[in-house]
This record gives C-alpha cells, structure tokens and sequence, in this order.
C-alpha cells in the first residue's frame, strides 16, 4: 500500500512579516482575516504592488506572524469591538521598518 504524502507549503517568515507590514502600512489597521484576505488575492490588487501572492494561506499563519512582529515590537494589538477577532496596527517601529528606514534603536 502507498502512503499518500502531505506537502506542506513552506513560506519565508521574513517575508510574510514584510508582506503584513506593507498591508498595513496602506491602512490604519486591520484585523487578522481582513490582512489574510489582502494577502490571498494578489491577483486582485492594484498593478504595481509589490506585494507577493500568498494563496492557500490561513488565519493561522497570519495570526502566528502578527504575534511574532508584536514580540519585535513592530506591531501593537488594538481593542476590537469582537471577543474573539484581533486587530492589528502598526507601531513606530514598525512603521519604521515598512518605509525601509534604519529603526531608532539601531541608529543610536
């Protein structure tokens, strides 16, 4: 009998979390669905955006990236009228590091 085997779509933890930073570098802030729908149809967007298209991604892993940037500092949650839904925005830092530029604490 043949054992039929999963593969697992691997993607760069750097550059999911560069993707979501320039998601929300466009917007005030966003929940975790709304930033995994953005991130999922890149067919959709508009000519010239160099964001990747991220098909087959979950909630998971955009929620697991959006906790791994507010331990960097670079994300803050925000209160959200849902129990249940977390929304996201972007810190000084990292709206630091969307625009490409040096983040303070190395400059110093």
């Amino acid at each position: 009998m043949k054992t039929a085997s999963r593969s697992r779509r691997r993607w760069s933890a750097t550059a999911l979390d560069n993707d979501i930073l320039k998601v929300l570098s466009e917007r005030t802030d966003g929940m975790t669905y709304v930033i995994r729908n953005i991130l999922a149809k890149g067919s959709q967007r508009s000519p010239g955006s160099d964001l990747k298209e991220w098909r087959g991604i979950t909630t998971a892993h955009v929620l697991t990236a959006c906790r791994r940037l507010q331990r960097a500092g670079d994300l803050e949650e925000e209160a959200s009228n849902y129990l249940t839904q977390k929304c996201w925005k972007l810190s000084a830092a990292g709206r630091a590091r969307a625009s490409g530029a040096a983040p303070a604490a190395a400059a110093a």
